[in-house]
């Protein structure tokens, strides 16, 4: 007897090793399959520069999530810690489908710890337990508390029309207002501009949001986004007197509403964004005259008194944990809703044709955490599919984006 219960156990080891090896390969698989998409069409087209835009890459529906603090069962001082601070959530994703039940139970740590009457954390929690081996509960139990604040700083580096360079360098400020429901966001961007026309640099456009969690529960949670889009000038940015076109502009030079709404299941976050400009702006780039010395000045896309479109987004992406490594890999589907309009060199409102359509983006983001208060974060974005015209000069062959987070926890 003794015997056969050995060799069960054996085979129930041996499963499990089997199980998360599986589980492992799978994730290699599935990063691969997006490094390897971003690579074949890296050098095929152009995407749009979502960052610059604002709509997709602000407060939470950013493609890098908002820093938690992981903090084991077993680590937990509770008498020291607020209830509306933390959320209690079960974690049995990595068991064995065959080991994982549903039963009601109280923790050792929460029956011993004598805490404050006022505070009254759970005393029973429901959730997913091993019940041949009930108790084990560390791996069962964990607290997540968001960061108070978080300051980010990040270097972009993209590739624009007729091969300019763009380095953004932007400082992001995050603080949630209420606790575990509403974050504000803060981001201001620099711009450094190099390509054939000269070279251009200053303040780009300051974005402001809130970001607030309708339903934030165990490995579900909808937030909803709202912000401005500040121009910091009017898009008419010169050199030599000569109106430079958009791709060397520092702002877009339009007040746009940022909307947006986010939900995440599990290991996977799908996101929904609307953008729209209110006024024209004050650039004045035509191809009405010949510079010399400079034959390819009238090679980019008119935008004179440009009114751009709205922007409609959509964003699916997966996450996957490699031990404290965090992978986000996705597509990001940005639909012009319509033609721009521009002011011809006769001083006729005309439609540009072909700006209207999809933009298609692979992107790849992750966060890789130095301590429990530094991350470094990085992303890639490239293009499936792209607008013929793009004549607000956020067209990106590349983007590359890298930087570091500073999460501060403060009770």
């Amino acid at each position: 007897m003794q015997h056969q219960k050995n060799n069960k156990c054996y085979c129930g080891e041996n499963c499990k090793f089997v199980a998360q090896q599986f589980h492992l390969k799978m994730k290699v698989y599935s990063l691969l399959f997006f490094t390897t998409c971003f690579v074949l069409m890296s050098q095929l087209s152009f995407s749009q520069g979502c960052s610059d835009a604002g709509v997709c890459s602000v407060g939470s529906l950013n493609i890098i999530q908002f820093k938690y603090e992981y903090l084991p069962a077993e680590k937990q001082h509770l008498e020291q810690m607020k209830a509306e601070d933390t959320e209690l959530m079960g974690d049995t994703e990595d068991l064995p489908a065959s080991r994982q039940g549903t039963a009601n139970y109280t923790p050792p740590q929460l029956k011993e710890k004598k805490t404050d009457p006022a505070i009254e954390p759970p005393t029973k929690v429901s959730a997913s337990i091993d019940t041949t081996a009930a108790t084990d509960y560390s791996p069962l139990i964990h607290y997540y508390k968001y960061a108070k604040y978080s300051f980010q700083f990040t270097a972009q580096y993209g590739i624009g029309d007729r091969s300019t360079s763009i380095l953004i360098s932007e400082l992001a400020g995050n603080i949630i207002i209420i606790k575990q429901k509403l974050f504000g966001q803060v981001k201001l961007p620099y711009y450094f501009i190099n390509g054939e026309l000269g070279s251009v640099n200053g303040v780009g456009d300051i974005t402001l949001s809130l970001s607030y969690f309708v339903f934030n529960k165990n490995r579900v949670n909808i937030s909803v986004t709202g912000g401005a889009k500040i121009p910091t000038n009017n898009a008419n940015l010169t050199i030599a007197d000569l109106p430079l076109p958009m791709v060397y502009q520092t702002s877009l030079g339009s007040t746009d509403a940022l909307l947006g709404i986010k939900l995440s299941y599990k290991k996977w976050d799908f996101t929904l964004g609307y953008q729209h400009s209110f006024n024209s702006i004050g650039n004045q780039y035509l191809h009405n005259f010949t510079v010399e010395n400079v034959p390819s000045y009238n090679n980019y896309f008119e935008s004179n008194i440009m009114k751009r479109a709205d922007d409609a987004v959509f964003r699916v992406n997966r996450n996957f944990k490699f031990k404290k490594i965090i992978i986000h890999g996705g597509l990001l589907f940005i639909y012009h809703t319509a033609n721009d309009d521009v002011t011809n060199a006769s001083g006729e409102r005309v439609k540009v044709n072909g700006s209207k359509g999809l933009t298609l983006n692979l992107n790849i983001a992750g966060t890789v955490p130095v301590s429990k208060d530094f991350d470094v974060v990085f992303t890639f974005a490239n293009p499936f599919i792209t607008r013929k015209s793009r004549p607000d000069g956020l067209a990106r062959k590349v983007v590359i984006i890298a930087g570091v987070k500073y999460n501060l926890f403060k009770n």
